[in-house]
């Protein structure tokens, strides 16, 4: 056990280092919201309705469709091996 107190010291010293990372930029970081930058990025577009009102089935069944092969052969092969 004595062997692994280095190691657990150095993961609890990088784990306190990422949530003290994290608080600090949320408490020190910039704040500049505003309706601008709240509102989906259309291309210049002025977006017409939300998010929800949108279809959006024809991409996301592209991407289905498009990876479905893919997934397939990396199945195939991982039941090879």
């Amino acid at each position: 056990m004595n062997a692994y107190v280095p190691i657990l010291v150095l993961g609890a010293i990088a784990a306190v280092f990422a949530v003290f990372s994290v608080l600090v930029a949320s408490v020190v970081g910039p704040r500049r919201i505003n309706r601008a930058k709240l509102e989906a990025y259309e291309c210049g577009i002025e977006p017409v309705g939300g998010p929800r009102g949108r279809p959006v089935m024809g991409v996301n069944r592209t991407r289905f469709l498009a990876l479905t092969p893919a997934a397939l052969r990396c199945f195939e092969a991982m039941l090879r091996v």
